[in-house]
């Protein structure tokens, strides 16, 4: 068993008490995310700079303890701060937070893990820049590299943030300090403005992965569009659904700058008002869906997307294009102009967040708290404490699989979603990203409260049931919780003896974050 008195009075003379956490409230706060957990952590760490990281990973060499880093701790509904194995001490880079660099010329900053999309938006104001990141439908204060690294996703035209970084820096196992791509050139001109160097690239196994800590990386930023045209489309049907993913499809193969989403009823109705039903509602799932839509003014299936035009000429032009694309397929679209003047009726805040229309400000390059209401679909207002979701005991399971932007396969997954959803007593609650040409990636959602009992173990039979089905009919996850990393022993044997190679090259002691994204993860337990 690991001496954890020894280990700690180790990291307290390293950084400092104040900065090694240990407090019993604190911990318990770090083991919990919005689904039952078991792991449980020793102390928290809280490293100043990247020499503080290199010396923290050094020491767990010597004495031979793992380590869950994390950035800000937002991943919610995939586990939060809680590491993936009992007894990893959490290594939180949240002090690492300066923007390093800032080019408007070149449109990129250089960031550390611990600048949040709330701090790089205020600081691109205070700029006055003529730049703009692709927002995120998150917290304010969640992590741009945490979101980065684990491939998450933006809100408009360029919602794949990853394909918009490069250059990384990366404190390996041993220690040692690597860059990436021409960044690895010390004289490089371009180490901020390509991203792929010469020779193989690295960056891709420094996501999702345990092989490294990246300690900071270059986001590439936009012009800020001279005309910014967000639009909804209402769809009544499932087949007109199919047939405006395929226009998506079309749409986005053709490279224009339109970003775009299809939200279900349940996933757009939640963001702005709590479930309007009691738990004992005898009617059908069907004759709840049809007086939510009815309250909501929504569809069954609603696209929200976003135009960016860099003149108001180019912009006609484009909303003229779109509109002729879907609007055979649709019930309706509709233009709308973002306005910060129309907050929603009664949701001024919640969870220690205030709310504002998802249009206000995430097309704009910013963030938006108005996805945290849905967090809260199955709680009273009267069980709220404003102190967050986790202290509010909100229940939030994502399931994440990638589709093909094809009618047919899209029409299957959702068929699938559904009806395992209704099998467990869950709304499915369902939203798909167009983040690239071809593809989309699925944001499911199970939403319960975790103060009845049952509920816990309830959510997560039918997540297990969801991912498993998806992914044995070809739709595979591009996201993994940390309590279903089990799915990645999915890969073919061949990938997967290669990433052990690298593992036990790179990390031999198996000190960071064992179990996730892990090639051994069988192995070992």
């Amino acid at each position: 068993m690991p001496d954890h008195a020894h280990i700690i009075s180790s990291y307290q003379a390293l950084l400092g008490a104040e900065h090694v956490v240990t407090r019993p409230d604190d911990l318990a706060a770090a083991e919990t995310a919005t689904f039952a957990t078991r792991a449980r952590i020793p102390a928290i760490l809280r490293p100043a700079d990247r020499d503080e990281v290199r010396a923290c990973v050094r020491l767990a060499g010597e004495l031979g303890c793992a380590l869950y880093p994390i950035s800000r701790g937002k991943n919610w509904g995939l586990g939060s701060r809680v590491p993936t194995r009992d007894g990893a001490l959490l290594l939180d880079l949240g002090r690492l937070d300066r923007i390093v660099e800032y080019n408007e010329e070149m449109a990129y900053v250089t960031l550390e893990p611990g600048v949040s999309f709330g701090q790089l938006t205020k600081f691109l104001r205070e700029q006055v820049s003529s730049l703009m990141m692709d927002g995120i439908g998150g917290p304010p204060d969640a992590s741009i590299i945490g979101n980065t690294v684990e491939r998450g996703h933006g809100m408009g035209p360029w919602a794949d943030r990853f394909s918009n970084v490069c250059g990384a820096e990366v404190v390996l196992p041993d220690g040692s300090v690597i860059h990436t791509g021409f960044k690895s050139f010390p004289n490089s001109r371009v180490s901020a403005l390509s991203r792929w160097g010469v020779g193989p690239s690295l960056d891709s196994l420094f996501t999702q992965s345990n092989l490294g800590i990246v300690t900071s990386i270059t986001l590439w930023l936009q012009p800020r569009p001279a005309s910014l045209q967000p639009f909804v489309l209402r769809m009544s049907s499932g087949a007109q659904l199919s047939a405006a993913v395929e226009a998506s499809r079309r749409l986005r193969l053709s490279r224009m700058p339109v970003g775009l989403r299809f939200l279900n009823d349940f996933r757009l109705f939640s963001v702005f008002y709590p479930c309007p039903w009691a738990d004992d509602d005898l009617r059908s799932l069907d004759e709840r869906r049809r007086e939510m839509q009815q309250q909501g003014g929504i569809g069954l299936w609603n696209g929200v997307g976003v135009i960016h035009a860099p003149s108001r000429e180019i912009g006609a032009a484009l909303r003229s294009h779109v509109e002729a694309l879907f609007r055979p397929h649709v019930d309706e679209v509709v233009f709308e102009a973002p306005s910060r003047q129309q907050p929603v009726d009664g949701a001024a805040s919640i969870g220690g967040y205030s709310l504002e229309s998802p249009f206000d400000s995430v097309f704009s390059g910013g963030t938006s708290d108005g996805a945290l209401r849905m967090c809260y679909w199955r709680k009273r207002p009267d069980q709220t404490t404003e102190q967050g979701i986790h202290s509010d005991s909100c229940g939030v399971l994502w399931y994440c699989p990638t589709l093909p932007a094809r009618g047919a396969d899209v029409s299957l997954a959702v068929a699938m979603m559904d009806e395992i959803s209704a099998e467990y007593g869950f709304e499915p609650n369902i939203g798909l990203i167009s983040s690239t040409e071809r593809t989309l990636e699925v944001t499911g959602a199970i939403l319960f409260d975790r103060d009845r009992p049952g509920e816990d173990e309830r959510a997560l039979v039918c997540h297990d049931k969801l991912m498993g089905t998806l992914t044995a009919a070809g739709f595979t996850p591009y996201r993994l919780g940390v309590q279903s990393m089990g799915l990645f022993e999915g890969l073919e044997e061949g990938a997967m003896a290669l990433l052990r190679r690298l593992k036990a090259a790179l990390d031999p002691q198996d000190i960071l974050a064992p179990g996730r994204y892990d090639s051994r993860r069988g192995r070992k337990e």
